[in-house]
């Protein structure tokens, strides 16, 4: 089967991503890790969510039922209410006022009991206050998980003497990996952030021959939807067809969702030969370079499958990736693009099909990889076994 490289010449540019989590820092004190994770995963909650967001912290961390406030009265409840700088406040099933808020000063944190003695009457007011700042609880819950509340609850009184060696070194072990995989998991999003549009809207006019040639090719019956360039060759796309047929006939390539649109599209504005947007569930691929079909199409057999690349069973592949990847004369954009965890695994796919002879037209030659640092460690793998038993999987 000949090799078709190119319908339309083409040059590949450079590409990068741009945002981050942020590093863990191992010393700060388990509250303060926890604030910073919780901070990052409430940044997109409404004033709306906020409340039902307190009723799961409360029910889940203290066994509490949340009810709206009521006011008793009390003068005692009446100062701590202007003391509590803006937090919202409830009324929980068994009386007490429960206090959420960012700004919550530290002493209203955890379980208290306040009294107050009217001297006039000399009468004595009690006050059961449960109180608590909704990113440092949603933090310790996401690392923690709801079977740790006796120690959720020690953290969010941030008073992290009070917490044995072993609580604080499982802590720890636990936050570092729940930070490793957020940031490969906002890697990878920060990746389908950049894929929104343009190259995935359907062009206003379309050669009619280009048009039937997309609908009855067999692109046309594997997805929802297939437009091809007006400038590609059709006797060209003809013979691509035939071989995407063939290989896919012979279960040589990634296995798709059929609800995805693909497209044979430039994509020279998303500066790369090919584009996968997870939220558009669609695929572009650049006519003029269609060796990027597998790395395209392993892009969405991960995101379809979970994010594989996030997952334990692929962290060795990444690790290896890692270790050989040369930083020198690198930006940090390129390095935090070379290590995204999609990205590896979309470029581990592409050398396994190079290396077993099946990606033919759909995937790079040894050329186009060899000299390309984003490829080098894998092909430098000493794992390569790992990385071909990896996509047989």
């Amino acid at each position: 089967m000949e090799r078709i490289s190119t319908l339309i010449p083409y040059t590949q540019p450079d590409w990068t991503p741009s945002k981050r989590l942020g590093a863990l820092d191992t010393t700060a004190s388990p509250h303060a890790i926890a604030a910073k994770l919780g901070r990052y995963l409430l940044s997109d909650a409404t004033p709306e969510t906020l409340p039902r967001i307190d009723t799961l912290i409360a029910e889940t961390v203290y066994g509490l039922t949340l009810e709206p406030y009521e006011d008793t009265g009390s003068v005692l409840e009446a100062r701590i209410l202007e003391d509590a700088r803006d937090a919202r406040v409830y009324r929980a099933g068994d009386g007490r006022m429960v206090l959420s808020g960012e700004r919550l000063p530290r002493k209203y944190l955890g379980d208290h009991t306040w009294q107050w003695t009217r001297s006039s009457h000399r009468g004595v007011e009690t006050a059961h206050v449960t109180g608590f700042r909704p990113a440092t609880a949603v933090g310790a819950l996401d690392i923690l998980g709801a079977d740790n509340t006796d120690t959720i609850r020690i953290i969010l009184r941030e008073r992290p003497r009070t917490l044995t060696l072993t609580r604080l070194t499982a802590f720890a072990m636990l936050a570092e990996a729940r930070w490793e995989g957020e940031i490969k998991r906002e890697a990878n999003r920060e990746y389908a952030k950049r894929h929104a549009a343009g190259v995935f809207s359907d062009k206003k006019r379309c050669d009619a021959k280009h048009r039937h040639a997309a609908e009855t090719s067999m692109f046309g019956r594997t997805f929802r939807h297939v437009e091809i360039d007006d400038d590609i060759d059709l006797d060209l796309f003809a013979r691509l067809d035939d071989e995407y047929r063939t290989r896919r006939g012979d279960g040589e390539l990634p296995s798709i969702s059929d609800g995805n649109a693909f497209r044979f599209r430039k994509t020279g504005r998303h500066k790369a030969i090919g584009v996968y947007s997870p939220h558009e569930h669609a695929i572009a691929v650049d006519p003029r370079a269609p060796r990027s079909l597998i790395h395209e199409f392993a892009h969405a057999y991960d995101f379809e499958h979970g994010q594989i690349s996030c997952t334990p069973r692929f962290q060795p592949i990444l690790d290896m990736f890692e270790a050989g990847f040369d930083r020198t004369n690198q930006t940090e954009t390129r390095i935090r693009y070379a290590l995204t965890p999609t990205e590896v695994f979309a470029r581990g796919w592409e050398i396994h099909m190079l290396h077993t002879g099946k990606g033919g037209s759909f995937v790079g030659v040894e050329a186009d990889y060899k000299n390309d640092p984003l490829y080098r460690p894998l092909l430098d793998m000493e794992g390569l076994d790992e990385l071909y038993a990896t996509f047989e999987r």
